[in-house]
């Protein structure tokens, strides 16, 4: 009250940019797939589900560090849940589809595999060209040009095609025929790590119409494709690309399974955002020295912006008052104790709640991603000034509108 809320709104963004800058400084790096500080995080993030933090870690080890780092990759993408599936790690591809015919094989080896981007279709023409004598016989040679191109499928010896969209019945029966097995309707990400494990391009409906030589250069390889009769999806493995990893969460129920997937991925992401930005010390250790440490640095601030650099300050004391509060503990009592401690010891110094003792939070596993903690902080910021903002402009308009 009394200060003006462009200082307030400048103290937190001091605050925020101060205490982001020493959190970086602060994490711990990590070098390698077998850190045991990646398990903890997994289970963690996970909800102590031991299963999902093992299957997870083992996924981030098939895949590898350079992959993970990469910037457009997502560990997350990785993981599908299946009701009535066991847990499981395959170097391989997972859809969920299955084959547009029953009369299609279920099982296929040494498959050359077509992906195509569109429909398996012929091109289309509106209804009103369809209408004159031109558009008509357009239609037939777009027509004949196609049934001349799935001729071209079994002459190149496909065994699998993915399509983006629909499959025409003329192509259905074609493949029935010769014993082609279709999926259609496959999500995009899903062609796109079907394409890198098998090494297959991904092509328009168009690119049929290439000569064969040429299109064999756009086919894959598969050494096995089989289809679950129980859970349905088709497991693409073997290829002749780049390895890729799939983690199959099992659960009893559909509603379980959407459950332990949603968890497995949080799993996932806090592994990868460890791997990227590394680690601190968990249990609201850190948040509680970035506020001493705030309390410290708001010296430097001059005038009213030092009332957004307390509040900063005071905001990230919450999550450990919280957990203390939780665990049945006095909260300024134990907040107090671990300060001391940690100005003796170090950062990592937190609170053990369910004995109310101080423990080293680094030595009994209890870590967060740096990236996580980044991110919060950062949205919690940008949260408070738009609310500080809003609030002013509100007031204003409610006085203005006293003057009439």
């Amino acid at each position: 009250r009394g200060v003006p809320v462009t200082r307030v709104i400048e103290g937190i963004r001091g605050g925020v940019a101060e205490a982001i800058n020493e959190l970086k400084q602060m994490a711990y790096p990590v070098e390698d797939l077998k850190d045991e500080r990646l398990y903890h995080i997994a289970y963690i993030a996970g909800r102590e589900n031991e299963d999902i933090a093992r299957l997870v870690i083992n996924g981030a080890q098939v895949v590898g560090l350079e992959k993970i780092k990469e910037p457009d990759f997502h560990l997350r993408d990785l993981i599908s849940a299946r009701e009535g599936a066991e847990n499981e790690l395959f170097q391989g591809v997972l859809i969920n589809r299955i084959p547009i015919s029953r009369e299609m094989p279920y099982t296929l080896k040494d498959a050359k595999v077509l992906i195509i981007q569109d429909a398996l279709a012929p091109e289309e023409i509106d209804d009103e060209a369809l209408g004159t004598e031109t558009g008509f016989q357009r239609f037939l040679a777009l027509k004949e040009a196609y049934s001349q191109n799935l001729m071209k499928l079994k002459e190149l010896g496909v065994g699998f095609i993915a399509l983006a969209k629909s499959c025409d019945g003329l192509a259905e029966e074609y493949c029935v025929d010769h014993g082609i097995m279709v999926l259609q309707h496959v999500p995009l990400q899903d062609l796109q790590r079907l394409g890198e494990h098998t090494g297959s391009r991904l092509l328009k409906r168009f690119s049929l119409s290439k000569e064969v030589e040429d299109l064999k250069h756009s086919l894959g390889y598969a050494g096995l494709i089989e289809t679950d009769e129980q859970t349905r999806p088709v497991k693409i493995l073997q290829g002749k690309g780049k390895p890729v990893a799939t983690m199959l969460v099992g659960a009893a129920t559909k509603e379980v399974a959407g459950e332990r997937e949603r968890i497995a991925k949080d799993a996932a992401s806090a592994v990868q955002a460890t791997l990227k930005g590394g680690y601190h010390s968990g249990g609201g250790a850190t948040e509680l020295y970035l506020s001493r440490h705030l309390e410290e640095w708001k010296k430097q601030v001059k005038g009213m912006g030092v009332f957004g650099v307390e509040a900063v300050s005071t905001a990230l004391q919450k999550p450990f008052f919280q957990m203390v509060s939780n665990a049945g503990f006095n909260p300024i009592e134990k907040i107090e104790l671990v300060k001391e401690k940690q100005s003796n010891v170090g950062s990592s110094i937190g609170l053990d709640f369910d004995t109310g003792e101080c423990k080293d939070m680094l030595e009994i596993g209890v870590v967060d991603p740096a990236l996580v903690k980044i991110h919060g902080i950062k949205i919690a910021g940008e949260v408070s000034e738009a609310i500080l903002r809003i609030h002013t402009v509100l007031r204003r308009k409610n006085i203005h509108q006293e003057d009439f």
